[in-house]
């Protein structure tokens, strides 16, 4: 046999075991099942809202921050050396990149900053 003749042979055999595979792999009752997963919406959002508190931290200065409790004054010196570096707090989540003030600090002074000038609120 010559070499072309071996050739065409594998490529026959090669060929009918694709065919077998795609034969065997698309049986009558072998289809593509999908899965159905029920999500439950929620029904009512209360929303957050900003907080409401006395001090503003965009304008406070250092003895209207010594107001706040549950915060060193570490945390408040770097807080005012943060806002003159970066300008001015869009989101009262911005506090937590100050250096010192985490999200338990912010848990905790959070009522009483004041943000509503942020929210359109007067």
């Amino acid at each position: 046999m010559t070499r072309k003749t071996w050739a065409a042979g594998f490529l026959v055999l090669l060929m009918s075991f694709a065919m077998v595979l795609v034969a065997l792999h698309w049986r009558e009752n072998d289809t593509v099942q999908y899965y159905e997963y029920a999500v439950n919406p929620i029904k009512e959002v209360q929303p957050v809202g900003w907080p409401n508190g006395t001090v503003n931290v965009n304008t406070a200065d250092e003895t209207a921050l010594q107001a706040l409790q549950g915060i060193r004054q570490s945390q408040i010196e770097a807080l005012l050396e943060d806002r003159e570096k970066n300008g001015a707090y869009d989101f009262p989540e911005d506090l937590i990149y100050v250096k010192g003030i985490g999200e338990k600090t912010l848990y905790k002074i959070y009522s009483q900053l004041d943000f509503a000038w942020r929210a359109g609120e007067n």
